[in-house]
């Protein structure tokens, strides 16, 4: 009885160092995520354009902010930036901008649209922003209405295919006859202006593929722990399936959203933050529902422990996929 008193001691002893262990590790890891501000995948807005006519045609996202990232309107930094299209089209979308009914700026990034179908900002696009079109053969500047980016990565189509853009360049030109200016705030004005049709493409299905796999992932893994530990009754291992199933479905919500609103290296250091949750509630429930069983074969430590080196084994493959 004092040796198995002795060995019952020792293994508890090493189940709470483990934990502590991994926990330390873990929040090691998530108190770097300040100093790691700048790196990584950065927030994207991305535009599709589909159908335009023959001839050339730029773009450009009005921001509602005067600059974001190193991006920033000329009026307000004083520097003067040329991009695709060159001065005319620089000045084009300056001009614009003066008289926008919403008051947004333009930036000075601009596309060539007529060439790549695509405005790709991937570098801190703006929050708010309207997508603006240039058509040089006209002098147009045709608008959409007022987005909001929606995700990490927003992406969004203009299909063209249906519409006579030869009548929405004529609608903003003769809005820009009328003398429609800056913030005047008349509804006829806006909806003048907001003519081109845009749609959000970005769902959040796209990330349901890893998260079942993940889910699949983790409850093989450690349902095999958990035979290997010696829980091989069918009521120990459904309960061990149960626990996962609960707790991987949380986990795994969480870590869509995040990484759909945050990106992947946000969702990244989310794991390991919510990982460490996940440990300490299995380990808890293992040690009252496994360990409370039999006492003699598997002590509470044992079953902690069990929940810990499962868990352990799951983050790490999780990793690596």
């Amino acid at each position: 009885m004092g040796v198995r008193r002795a060995a019952g001691c020792v293994c508890a002893y090493m189940s709470v160092v483990v934990c502590a262990v991994v926990c330390a590790a873990l929040l090691m890891l998530t108190a770097a995520v300040p100093a790691l501000a700048d790196m990584g995948p950065k927030p994207t807005v991305i535009v599709t354009v589909k159908g335009l006519p023959e001839g050339e045609c730029y773009g450009t996202l009005l921001s509602q902010t005067d600059s974001t990232g190193p991006e920033s309107a000329y009026e307000s930094s004083g520097y003067k930036q040329l991009s695709e299209g060159g001065e005319e089209v620089w000045q084009a979308f300056d001009d614009y901008a003066k008289t926008d009914p919403d008051g947004f700026y333009f930036l000075q990034l601009t596309w060539d649209v007529a060439s790549t179908g695509t405005l790709d900002w991937t570098y801190y696009p703006p929050e708010t922003f309207k997508v603006a079109l240039y058509f040089p053969e006209t002098g147009a500047v045709v608008t959409s209405g007022v987005l909001q980016r929606y995700a990490f990565d927003s992406t969004y189509e203009i299909d063209l295919t249906d519409v006579d853009v030869e009548a929405l360049q004529a609608d903003a030109l003769s809005a820009r006859e009328t003398g429609t200016q800056r913030n005047d705030g008349t509804d006829e004005a806006k909806e003048e202006a907001d003519v081109l049709p845009v749609r959000e493409t970005g769902t959040v299905a796209t990330a349901l593929p890893g998260a079942a796999l993940r889910l699949a992932l983790t409850v093989v893994i450690e349902l095999a722990v958990a035979w290997v530990w010696g829980y091989r009754k069918k009521n120990q291992l459904f309960f061990v399936l149960l626990v996962n199933v609960a707790t991987q479905l949380a986990l795994n919500a969480a870590l869509v959203a995040v990484g759909y609103r945050r990106g992947p290296m946000a969702a990244d250091f989310a794991l390991v933050k919510m990982e460490v949750a996940v440990f300490a509630v299995e380990a808890v429930l293992f040690a009252w529902w496994l360990g409370g069983r039999d006492q003699r074969t598997h002590p509470r430590s044992r079953a902690a422990l069990c929940a810990v080196v499962a868990n352990a084994a799951s983050l790490i493959a999780g990793l690596l996929i």
